[in-house]
Order: structure tokens, then C-alpha cells, then sequence
């Protein structure tokens, strides 16, 4: 459970999940020393007496905030948003729906 982790924890476990996951191609493959630098939202707190706890606040987007809102897609070639704030059909905080840009990604 994610929830009883350390920050350390956490970060072992993204890594390996991403060099089990990526790891198909032997020629581009994850090493521990690809790893430069990473980053955990200072948002989770530790300690917690009832264990990590989250202290961002659910993004739910409100009535007329579309204009307000950035589309996914940039003018930079192959850099896309992806987060619960841009334009995107899914009106739902998913990570689904931070991935998907305008027309569907």
C-alpha cells in the first residue's frame, strides 16, 4: 500500500516499475544510471500519524472554465499537457482524461 511507503520507498518502486515496463528494446533499455533526478510532490507529507496523507486539493473544473483553460496540444512538436486542467472531453479528474488532448490522443 502506497500509503505506508517512505518517500524512498515510492521512488523504488516508480523506477521499477518504469525499467519493468519500458525495458523491451535491449538497445534503449533503463538503467539505475539513467536516473538523474526525480521528483515527489511536496503536496504528500510524511509523517503522518495515519500515514501519507495527500494536501493538494482535488482539481474538479467549474462551469464556464473552459475558455480559461489551455488546450493539450502546444505549439513545440510532440510536447503535449497532460493534467486535469486542459481542455479535454473527460470531464473527469482521471489520469485518462489528463492523457487524452482534444480529438483524442
Amino acid at each position: 500500500m502506497a500509503s505506508r511507503c517512505s518517500r524512498e520507498e515510492i521512488r523504488q518502486e516508480v523506477w521499477g516499475q518504469l525499467k519493468d515496463h519500458l525495458n523491451d528494446d535491449p538497445e534503449r533499455e533503463l538503467h539505475d544510471e539513467n536516473l538523474i533526478d526525480w521528483f515527489l510532490d511536496p503536496a504528500i507529507e510524511f509523517p503522518n500519524p495515519s500515514g501519507a496523507t495527500n494536501a493538494e486539493p482535488l482539481l474538479v473544473n467549474t462551469a464556464g472554465s473552459w475558455d480559461d483553460r489551455p488546450d493539450a496540444v502546444t505549439r513545440i512538436p510532440n510536447l503535449y499537457l497532460a493534467s486535469d486542467y486542459v481542455r479535454t472531453f473527460t470531464d473527469l479528474a482521471t489520469m485518462e482524461g489528463a492523457t487524452r488532448r482534444r480529438g483524442g490522443l
